[in-house]
């Protein structure tokens, strides 16, 4: 028996997504089945680490964003979901100050995982 988690990052932006899961090394294969269904709606790609086959999907929800589930919260599968999650906010986030006029000066990934960018303003 499967328990399937959602992550909480709402995804709205696709092309950061897939640039993110390039750069991860996570394969982002579209899903053209329409009949395809997920626990809140239509998957629409699934996410496969390309090294340790580790698998998500990625559904889109009622209001239009998308949300990655992965197989379990303590499984390897989770482990690269919260990554590619938290990678993909961070560059949300990079290109969010590159556009206020500002830059980011350092990134530094501490034990638990999380990330802290450090921002100047310009």
């Amino acid at each position: 028996m499967s328990f399937w988690m959602r992550l909480g990052v709402q995804i709205t932006d696709l092309d950061m997504l897939k640039r993110t899961c390039e750069e991860s090394g996570v394969e982002y294969r579209d899903v053209t089945a329409e009949n395809q269904r997920g626990r809140s709606g239509p998957i629409v790609a699934y996410l496969i680490d390309r090294k340790s086959k580790q698998s998500a999907y990625l559904t889109r929800e009622k209001d239009g964003s998308h949300r990655i589930y992965t197989d379990s919260a303590y499984t390897q599968d989770a482990k690269m979901g919260k990554k590619l999650s938290r990678d993909y906010t961070a560059g949300t986030a990079i290109i969010g100050v590159k556009r206020a006029g500002g830059r980011v000066t350092s990134k530094q990934e501490l034990p638990d995982g999380s990330l802290i960018l450090k921002v100047q303003a310009m």
